[in-house]
């Protein structure tokens, strides 16, 4: 099954990947990830497919020897994991992808290492990569993902987003996003409150587990109780839940009602608006709409002859007189 293709699908130029290029041809996109895209593509030599998936590892135009440097460093690494294949702490999946598995942690409580999804990484995760003095990060990294998560959740796509990797890595580092419309109309302030909690750049201020937990978002009503009904009301109950929920599935279907500044400010934004104007307007100047070439829109707006042309009045002896237009207007006048 392919998927449509985007503007964040393009291929790379031919220049950043021109061995690639020469080696296999890229065809359709089968999967699409937050950092990347999976194609098929077909070995030109031997017409074996395979799929590749494309990571855009950089925004800038490197050097000749710095490209040369990232592909030898790809190399080594694709080489070690390799010539290590067969050992136990290494599994290799049903898509033959490696991945390494460490039976412990070090024993420093804060971990210096890079790991993850791009889009889930903390900021001090991203800043232990770029300074060797910093201190490393603990797990308050898990809390910030737990916020990417339940963004996500309630809004259908994550908070620090960008076809470029290394500018959504940039939003991250600042802790830029936005509650967004439509997305968040109907959201709770206490949610937001939540998420705005979890989302801190400064892991100081970010909430713990134990905040986190004790947040209004998960207490329940104050003076609730569970209820001790009987079958037969628990059958009630669940026919109205599900009566609630058909009225709320066909509530969100319905139009919401236009108010006179969405009007005014974009008037054909709305399909039976701009309908209704184009009726309107059909209906007074549909006149001018040229229906046929034996028509002729320019008689619509003449309000007299278009010149002086003959009247024929009666035969005099042997000769016919000729009445001038003027004379003719008076005479029928």
């Amino acid at each position: 099954m392919t998927l449509d293709v985007g503007p964040e699908d393009e291929l790379p130029d031919w220049a950043a990947a021109k061995e690639f290029y020469q080696k296999y041809d890229p065809k359709d996109v089968i999967g699409r990830g937050v950092s990347s895209v999976v194609r098929r593509c077909i070995h030109r030599a031997t017409g074996h497919e395979f799929a590749v998936k494309i990571m855009e590892v950089t925004a800038e135009r490197l050097s000749p020897e710095q490209l040369e440097e990232v592909r030898e460093a790809t190399r080594r690494e694709t080489h070690i994991l390799r010539q290590v294949a067969g050992h136990p702490h290494i599994r290799c999946g049903r898509e033959s992808c490696l991945t390494i598995s460490q039976r412990r942690w070090p024993s420093q409580k804060r971990k210096p290492e890079l790991c993850g999804t791009p889009g889930y990484l903390a900021p001090e995760i991203l800043k232990c990569s770029m300074d060797e003095t910093h201190p490393g990060y603990g797990k308050e990294v898990d809390l910030w993902a737990c916020g990417v998560i339940l963004f996500t959740l309630l809004a259908g796509s994550p908070p620090f987003w960008h076809r470029r990797q290394i500018l959504m890595l940039r939003m991250i580092m600042e802790g830029r996003y936005q509650f967004s419309s439509p997305e968040w109309d109907d959201r709770s302030n206490t949610v937001k409150d939540l998420i705005s909690k979890l989302l801190q750049v400064d892991p100081e201020e970010r909430l713990t587990a134990e905040q986190a937990l004790q947040h209004p978002f998960f207490e329940r009503c104050e003076g609730s109780q569970p209820w001790n009904l009987t079958p037969r009301q628990r059958f009630r109950v669940a026919v109205w839940t599900v009566l609630a929920a058909g009225r709320v599935a066909l509530s969100t279907q319905r139009v919401r009602p236009l108010t006179k500044s969405a009007l005014l400010r974009d008037p054909y934004a709305l399909r039976p608006v701009r309908r209704l104007i184009d009726s309107c307007a059909f209906r007074l100047y549909g006149h001018w709409v040229k229906k046929g070439e034996q028509q002729n829109r320019a008689a619509l707006f003449q309000h007299q002859p278009p010149g002086p042309f003959p009247i024929m009045g009666p035969e005099e002896e042997g000769d016919s007189a000729a009445i001038t237009e003027e004379d003719g207007m008076l005479a029928v006048g």
